[in-house]
């Protein structure tokens, strides 16, 4: 994507003639059909249930580069994938929507904003294993519902190449009684920099806590622990290079 290769704090002096080449916004669009076929459609184990399936994706990505304001970037993301007539499985949708803004100022400081909504109509695979009697239990749901996700940014820039990030998630998810509504919160860190022109690496740490409404706790033979909420917190660790 050409605004990973230019955009910064600003375009430098010495690529103002790369500046006035490029156009301020520009844009680009993908469209893919898909014929195949899956051999595991409810994620689960024997006896699998299979299915041909006809699908069809589009990406829609508009962005500005950041010559003389804001760097902003808009993404429509949309794929539809319908199975062949069966009495498990019917069709997956998945919807994407992102707008990002980065602004800079004080020379060496940059913030941005990233706001996306999804609506995903998935199936996934629900098989548990008791703790106790190491009983496996088959089972596969479908969740549906959109979501909300909401992730501030501040980066400082530490000499030519270098920067620090720390950020934020804030996320609500509406699955209802297939997976449970929840909230998501968590921060982030980051530190990375530039080892070329057009390469960049870095590493990550990020902690996410998913608090759900209504659904409880459950010890380990899987029955419920009365009076609680399930709360799960991740730890994500991410090395990251690109090229």
């Amino acid at each position: 994507m050409i605004s990973t290769l230019v955009a910064g704090r600003s375009i430098a002096a010495e690529d103002s003639d790369l500046a006035r080449l490029l156009p301020v916004w520009d844009h680009a669009v993908t469209v893919r059909t898909d014929v195949g076929y899956n051999d595991n459609v409810l994620l689960g184990a024997e006896p699998l249930q299979s299915s041909a399936f006809l699908s069809a994706a589009l990406e829609a990505l508009l962005w500005r580069l950041p010559i003389d304001g804001p760097e902003a970037q808009f993404l429509v993301s949309a794929e539809a994938r319908c199975y062949a007539p069966s009495d498990f499985a019917d069709y997956e949708q998945n919807l994407l929507t992102e707008a990002q803004v980065k602004r800079s100022f004080a020379r060496d400081w940059q913030i941005a904003l990233t706001a996306d909504y999804l609506f995903q109509s998935l199936y996934v695979d629900e098989t548990t294993v008791d703790a106790v009697s190491l009983q496996t239990t088959v089972g596969a749901a479908k969740v549906q519902g959109p979501g909300f996700v909401l992730a501030p940014a501040l980066r400082r820039y530490l000499g030519e190449s270098g920067w620090i990030e720390t950020g934020g998630r804030a996320a609500r998810f509406l699955y209802g009684s297939s997976v449970g509504d929840y909230w998501e919160l968590g921060p982030s860190f980051r530190l990375g920099g530039a080892f070329t022109r057009r390469s960049e690496g870095s590493i990550g740490y990020q902690v996410l806590t998913r608090d759900y409404d209504n659904r409880p706790a459950v010890f380990l033979d899987g029955s419920p622990l009365p009076g609680s909420r399930l709360r799960i917190t991740e730890h994500d660790f991410n090395l990251a290079f690109r090229s």
